[in-house]
């Protein structure tokens, strides 16, 4: 009976919680936008998708270039401080803060819908 009901749970909130968030999301006024996006991005990390995660560290790295001068320097020589484990996600940040372009959105395509991902696949193909 706890299998059905946990199995139940589950299933309502990935085919009905998460489209609608990320309806919500795709329909708000700009500058709620970045807010919802950010929500979907921790939610979509922790549900174990990679990009989600990728996201957060491309939205990480250029947080740190924006904010704070020499960031490209201070990457470089955090790298060898990073635990091998983190050594990916820290590839990311580390790219981000490098390169000049802020192309997060068009590299890692992070959402919380599974009809939007596979379209998105359709398209990479």
């Amino acid at each position: 009976a706890l299998k059905v009901i946990l199995e139940t749970t589950i299933h309502s909130f990935i085919n009905g919680f998460l489209p609608t968030v990320e309806r919500t999301r795709r329909s708000a006024p700009d500058e709620d936008k970045s807010y919802l996006d950010g929500a979907v991005y921790l939610m979509g990390a922790l549900l174990g998708k990679q990009k989600c995660s990728q996201m957060i560290a491309c939205r990480t790295g250029k947080f740190v270039q924006n904010k704070m001068p020499g960031a490209q320097l201070a990457v470089m020589m955090a790298e060898s401080m990073i635990p091998s484990s983190m050594l990916d996600w820290f590839g990311v940040v580390k790219q981000s803060v490098i390169e000049r372009v802020d192309n997060c959105e068009a590299d890692y395509f992070c959402t919380l819908s599974e009809e939007d991902q596979i379209e998105q696949n359709k398209k990479n193909l």
